[in-house]
């Protein structure tokens, strides 16, 4: 399981130098120029991964394109040099068309980067798709990334020189889960509470999935693909199948309390495509549970069977200072401090038609790492 960072973002914004040509944004057809591209950031939040370590997101290695008006990519892509472009002179790219804008990709897979290379135009590039799975053992900070607004940049040019201004950000989203709480269930009955209550006393957590993802996504910053969804499907504690496989928190049975966390600073956390709202399903086990007939004054240990075996939860949507999240929204991670359930949000299957947990959430945006070069 990737366990992943909290509080962080990620903006990557390009920084004009200091042109004192009267001719700034004039952009020169059928000419040439020296390029500077150059990416900064500045790292006032950080996510955590795991405790003692603290590090925002990285531009790893990566690819420029230079796009012309029609789309199509001048030349072969530039092989992206972190150590320049999060430097303070920039990456300097010489002979590059004054009409051209700038594209660029970061963090790409071994088989991303082969396919980016060969791309010889922006419907080209936007057609490449990653495999959501292919980054779930992939530490936060080296997600893959791309131009926040999904198109190119354009250029400004003064006299001979020029300069771009691009910002960059993870082209996924990210679930978090920091942990798990059994709640009090108050029945109710035309508005009005019976007396009668149930609440949890312990639990054992089996596994932690996503449900509802598409397995693909592009480096436009869209999911892509047929939406994985689970519906009835069962997996069995400590085992997985079908699109189950690879989705597994890989946590090990807790001894039985009424909170679980995924310890320590830790979280349980995926990598998303955007575009949707992917589902949590959580499965616990050995639950145990009281009953109070008196409004919670006196509390009795539960015997029924009702909540034996194998128990899902599903997160069926998010909010955000009560608005419903309707979309999840690249270089975005969705954070859940702690995720309370009560015994009405048991069942024996993920998915239930009757669904209706919803849980708030914490929205914070991805933080690019500035680059120090090492000198020698």
């Amino acid at each position: 399981m990737t366990k992943i960072f909290r509080n962080s973002m990620l903006m990557a914004a390009a920084i004009l130098l200091g042109f004192t040509s009267c001719n700034n944004d004039e952009v020169v057809d059928n000419s040439t120029t020296t390029l500077t591209v150059k990416i900064s950031a500045e790292s006032t939040t950080k996510a955590i991964q795991a405790p003692g370590t603290a590090t925002a997101a990285t531009l790893n290695d990566g690819l420029i394109f230079l796009i012309a008006p029609d789309g199509s990519v001048y030349g072969s892509p530039i092989a992206l040099d972190p150590s320049q472009v999060q430097g303070p002179s920039g990456q300097v790219i010489s002979n590059v068309s004054s009409s051209a804008r700038v594209f660029i990709v970061g963090n790409p897979t071994a088989t991303g980067m082969t396919a980016l290379q060969s791309a010889t135009s922006m419907t080209e590039i936007y057609a490449i798709n990653e495999s959501v799975l292919d980054y779930q053992s992939t530490l936060y900070n080296n997600v893959a990334l791309s131009n926040t607004s999904g198109v190119p940049a354009s250029i400004t040019v003064s006299g001979i020189t020029a300069a771009v201004n691009v910002g960059i950000a993870p082209v996924i989203a990210r679930l978090e889960l920091a942990q798990i709480t059994g709640g009090v269930y108050v029945e109710m009955s035309g508005g009005t509470a019976t007396g009668n209550q149930t609440r949890i006393s312990g639990f054992n957590v089996a596994g932690i999935f996503v449900d509802s993802y598409y397995p693909t996504f592009t480096y436009r910053g869209t999911g892509t693909g047929t939406l994985v969804e689970q519906n009835q499907s069962v997996v069995v504690p400590g085992t997985t199948i079908g699109d189950w496989t690879g989705w597994t928190a890989g946590v090990q049975p807790y001894p039985t309390q009424p909170s679980v966390n995924a310890g320590g600073s830790n979280v349980w956390a995926y990598n998303v495509a955007s575009d949707n709202v992917a589902r949590l399903i959580i499965s616990v086990t050995n639950v145990t549970y009281e009953t109070s007939d008196d409004n919670g004054t006196t509390w009795t240990t539960g015997t029924s069977n009702n909540y034996g075996g194998t128990q899902f939860i599903t997160v069926g949507g998010y909010t955000v200072g009560g608005n419903p999240v309707v979309n999840f929204v690249r270089g975005t991670i969705y954070q859940i401090s702690d995720l309370e359930f009560t015994t009405d949000n048991l069942h024996s299957t993920p998915n239930p038609t009757d669904l209706d947990l919803t849980v708030n959430v914490t929205i914070a945006p991805w933080v690019l790492s500035p680059t120090t070069p090492g000198l020698e």
